[in-house]
């Protein structure tokens, strides 16, 4: 399907991963976000001339995070075990973005994707929260080297 052609509801589950991991971290927390009232935000903050519903800026993530009083701020890091170490000591609300992804034949490409840490499992790695572009979501675990090949970085929400 052609890209201008797409429903409103196609382009949020194709370019909406930021806001997305947005509602999964509310749900996590049993906040109740107002549907209408975050339709409203992410429809303002998309990027409707491409056609791109869902498709916003980090910027626009940390807005709708202190909107819905869901985190008050936002600190990019790179550091894989330094994640791991604030994780260990209480920092529970993450996103991990990353710049790369695998295609089918396991070739990295270019695709800009946000996904949400739930864990850092003592076997290594951190568990992820990744919604899909077809509505699902699946939960992995993202080992270190993976996370440098997909030049990932984490962003830590307080």
């Amino acid at each position: 399907m052609k890209e201008e052609n797409l429903t409103q509801e196609q382009q949020y589950l194709r370019y909406g991963c930021m806001p997305r991991c947005i509602e999964e971290l509310a749900a996590r927390m049993n906040v109740s976000l107002d549907e209408t009232e975050f339709t409203k935000l992410v429809k303002a903050a998309s990027s409707m001339k491409l056609n791109q519903y869902g498709c916003i800026r980090l910027s626009d993530v940390i807005d709708l995070g202190r909107y819905f009083s869901l985190f008050s701020n936002a600190d990019s890091l790179r550091d894989f075990k330094k994640m791991k170490e604030l994780f260990g000591q209480g920092v529970r609300k993450a996103l991990l973005l990353t710049e790369r992804s695998r295609n089918q034949e396991g070739e990295l490409h270019h695709l800009y994707h946000c996904s949400l840490v739930t864990d850092f499992p003592k076997s290594g790695g951190v568990e992820i929260w990744s919604p899909l572009q077809n509505g699902d979501s699946v939960e992995i675990v993202m080992h270190e080297e993976e996370y440098e090949n997909r030049l990932g970085h984490f962003v830590v929400l307080t």
